[in-house]
């Protein structure tokens, strides 16, 4: 069976939907032990106040842009830097810190932070597969001949 591209960027979208709405979810069910949890992170404590609103609230809110295809682009660049952001995060706790909790929730709960790292990555991919389909029908971002170099042609496509 051949998916087009429109099933498999409609997959990848609800799937990383999926992902922030369980992960914002899993914040708000237990949101004290979640501003606990922030709290004891070396690189968190500060900002553990706002943090503990804004990262759930801000899931929750990528998840509903994510469902509308005029927003998804939006929400997809958002998701990739959200995920690269996370992921410098947890290989910093790694590097610099011994014994941090994890303040995460939904799929990647039970995770380790190396999983948690593999986790993010490989959502991130998604996204980044969604937003070259996504461009692609734009006319924006392809790759060219057999070289690895992104050229961004939508000035070409749209004179």
């Amino acid at each position: 069976m051949k998916f087009s591209k429109e099933i498999i960027l409609w997959i990848i979208s609800i799937l990383i939907a999926l992902m922030w709405a369980a992960a914002a979810f899993g914040k708000l069910k237990d949101l004290e032990d979640f501003q606990f949890q922030l709290g004891q992170s070396p690189l968190l404590q500060d900002f553990e106040e706002i943090l503990t609103w804004v990262v759930p609230y801000g899931e929750l809110l990528l998840t509903v842009v994510l469902i509308y295809p005029a927003t998804r682009l939006f929400a997809l660049y958002t998701s990739v830097f959200l995920l690269w952001l996370f992921i410098t995060y947890i290989v910093a706790l790694l590097r610099f810190s011994y014994d941090v909790p994890c303040a995460c929730s939904g799929f990647a709960e039970g995770l380790s932070w190396k999983g948690h790292v593999v986790f993010n990555i490989v959502f991130m991919v998604l996204a980044i597969i969604a937003i070259f389909i996504l461009e692609d029908k734009k006319g924006g971002l392809t790759i060219k001949g057999g070289h690895s170099k992104i050229l961004y042609n939508r000035a070409k496509a749209n004179p």
